[in-house]
C-alpha cells in the first residue's frame, strides 16, 4: 500500500508541475497579447488623431517666427518649420515658397520636404544660409506658403538673424 501513495504523489507532483507549465506558457501568451494589443493602440492612436478641422484642408505651424540673435560669421544656420495638418483633406502647398528679404541681403534657397500634406501629418520646410564678413548687420527673411486653406491660404515665416564679426 505505501507504494501505491508513493505513486499516487509522484503522479501528483507531475500533474501539478505540468499544470504550472501550462499556466506559465498561457500567462506568458497573454502578457505578449496584452503588450502587443497596447503597443498598436498607441501607434493607431497617434496617427488617428480626431482633425480640428473638418471639410477643408487646415494649416498649423507651431513655431512661425525663428530668431537666432546674435551669430558670428561664418556660422551655418538652418531653420526648420514643421507644417501640419490639422484638417481632415489634404493640404496642398500651392507654389514653391518665396523668400522675401525684408532687411539685409542674400535670400536663401527654400527645401521643402513635400507639397502635399495629409490630414494628421507633418512636413519640414527649412533654410540654409551663412553669412561672411561684409554681409553683417541685422537680416529678416520673411517666407511666405501659399495653400489651399480656405481660412488661412497664406502663411508668414520669419527667420531673423544679425551677424557680427
Amino acid at each position: 500500500m505505501s507504494n501505491h501513495k508513493r505513486r499516487g504523489k509522484t503522479t501528483t507532483k507531475r500533474q501539478s508541475s505540468r499544470q504550472t507549465s501550462v499556466y506559465l506558457i498561457g500567462g506568458i501568451v497573454l502578457l505578449a497579447v496584452v503588450v502587443f494589443i497596447v503597443a498598436r493602440g498607441i501607434v493607431v492612436s497617434s496617427n488617428t488623431t480626431p482633425p480640428q478641422v473638418t471639410g477643408s484642408a487646415r494649416i498649423q505651424v507651431e513655431q512661425t517666427l525663428i530668431d537666432y540673435g546674435d551669430m558670428k560669421y561664418g556660422t551655418h544656420v538652418n531653420p526648420v518649420f514643421q507644417v501640419r495638418n490639422v484638417g481632415d483633406q489634404p493640404l496642398l502647398i500651392l507654389n514653391s515658397p518665396k523668400v522675401q528679404v525684408v532687411k539685409g541681403c542674400c535670400p536663401p534657397n527654400v527645401q521643402l520636404s513635400t507639397k502635399t500634406i495629409n490630414p494628421g501629418e507633418t512636413a519640414t520646410l527649412s533654410i540654409n544660409f551663412t553669412m561672411t564678413e561684409g554681409m553683417g548687420g541685422p537680416h529678416q527673411f520673411n517666407i511666405e506658403l501659399r495653400t489651399n486653406d480656405p481660412h488661412e491660404p497664406s502663411k508668414q515665416l520669419i527667420v531673423l538673424s544679425n551677424w557680427v564679426a
